[in-house]
């Protein structure tokens, strides 16, 4: 369970949205070390927050930042689930809360490219003993993440360091994503990304070398309105959140699906 937890932890850390570079709506797979800006989100215009799938709050600053994310139950009820914090312009402190009153206060560091270069813990209280919460540093060719380096140093493994390595292509597109345990591949956790027919917004993603084959549609705006999962070869269940018929606002964000409505509030 361990083993199976930390891993997940690393792919959260860098879940799979694109910095502006190119734009989500072009490549919504390239990576980025941190969530924390409205363009992460694929959001625009001046927004000040974000009720989104009824599920999540978000709360960002008069600089377009992140400053809190709210979980909501079935009732309705809000519960703070991490708060960032900006001290300068190079650093950003982000509280996560856990379950039975557990928190960490991490720390990640900005280059002078505002491009997030180190993670680590700076604190935490009550957190379960399944959390593994390592230093990591994050490397970038033209302005693009390339690799992640968590420090596995401490712990009594056969390797020091665990290693995602990101590929892309001529249009800065991610199409290959891998995981390392030093210089030895976890070749169940390969990825590839085929963007042959995104003329029409279709990109085949194969994850866990292979095993999960997924076809996705995304609209010129960027909105996932379609996928279809194999699994092993065979049919599966959705792994996104799709967005039928999505129905924007006067910025482009979307405000309405088959399924689910979001609602934003504007400095």
């Amino acid at each position: 369970m361990k083993t199976i937890v930390k891993i997940l932890i690393v792919f959260f850390i860098v879940n799979v949205n694109a910095q502006q570079n190119p734009s989500i709506a072009k490549a919504p797979f390239n990576p980025v070390a941190l969530k924390y800006k409205l363009e992460h989100f694929n959001l625009k215009g001046p927004v000040k927050t974000a009720h989104i799938n009824q599920y999540y709050y978000y709360e960002f600053n008069a600089q377009k930042q992140l400053d809190k994310v709210y979980v909501i139950d079935s009732e309705g009820n809000k519960t703070l689930n991490e708060a960032y914090f900006y001290p300068n312009n190079n650093t950003i402190h982000k509280v996560s809360y856990v379950e039975d009153n557990g928190w960490m206060k991490t720390e990640y560091t900005k280059n002078e490219k505002d491009f997030i270069t180190n993670f680590k813990l700076l604190e935490s209280e009550n957190l379960p003993d399944y959390y593994q919460i390592d230093p990591m540093t994050f490397e970038y060719k033209n302005n693009l993440l390339v690799k992640e380096i968590t420090d596995k140093s401490v712990h009594n493994y056969s390797f020091k360091n665990e290693i995602a390595t990101y590929t892309y292509d001529d249009n800065k597109r991610l199409v290959e994503s891998r995981l390392w345990s030093d210089n030895e591949e976890n070749t169940g956790f390969y990825n590839s990304y085929d963007y042959s027919n995104f003329k029409d917004g279709k990109i085949t993603y194969s994850r866990g070398n292979g095993y999960y084959i997924i076809n996705q549609t995304y609209n010129q705006n960027g909105t996932l309105i379609d996928e279809l999962v194999k699994e092993n070869g065979y049919s599966a269940n959705a792994q996104s959140i799709v967005c039928k018929n999505p129905e924007y606002d006067a910025y482009g964000n979307v405000v309405r699906c088959t399924s689910s409505s979001n609602a934003y509030t504007y400095f």
